[in-house]
């Protein structure tokens, strides 16, 4: 016969397995935009850059839309395994993320220049994860007070030029 103990441990250990198998074969998801199309340098509007955002198609994180913010004004949310793309005036420009009731917010600030594409991977922000999962709540507002806290990360993957 069971006790009640036993049973709480198998269902705590079967989640965690279900957790961990779930988290090993999530498979990645990146250059969801195949066509020709976008990476084609004749394409952009003249005096443009063209910046291109593929997100992960992660287990952590995978509910959470990812808000994209450049030269901080809202342009778009990406689910999870999602993309975007959109030119805009060549220039110094700041692009953010963060997720839906994260207190923080990773961003990079870089020189875009005309003529040119720039490929970005959105994936999630493992160190904010660690910090969170280690000391709750209160490592999660001590990660937000960085530029490179929040849910998801983003990286420069590729500048393509003439």
């Amino acid at each position: 016969m069971y006790r009640i103990s036993d049973i709480k441990i198998k269902l705590v250990c079967s989640i965690a397995l279900l957790f961990l198998v779930s988290c090993a074969t999530a498979p990645s998801k990146f250059s969801i935009y195949s066509t020709p199309d976008i990476y084609n340098l004749q394409n952009i509007p003249s005096g443009n850059s063209r910046l291109i955002f593929n997100r992960d198609n992660a287990f952590l994180y995978a509910i959470p839309d990812t808000r994209l913010e450049i030269n901080e004004n809202l342009v778009t949310k990406i689910s999870n395994g999602g993309g975007y793309q959109i030119d805009i005036p060549s220039g110094p420009i700041t692009i953010s993320t963060y997720g839906a009731m994260d207190p923080g917010i990773f961003t990079i600030k870089l020189d875009v220049f005309e003529g040119k594409i720039y490929e970005f991977f959105i994936e999630p922000n493992t160190s904010n994860f660690a910090a969170g999962a280690l000391l709750g709540i209160v490592g999660t507002l001590i990660e937000a007070g960085s530029e490179t806290s929040g849910q998801f990360a983003i990286t420069l993957k590729e500048v393509i030029a003439k």
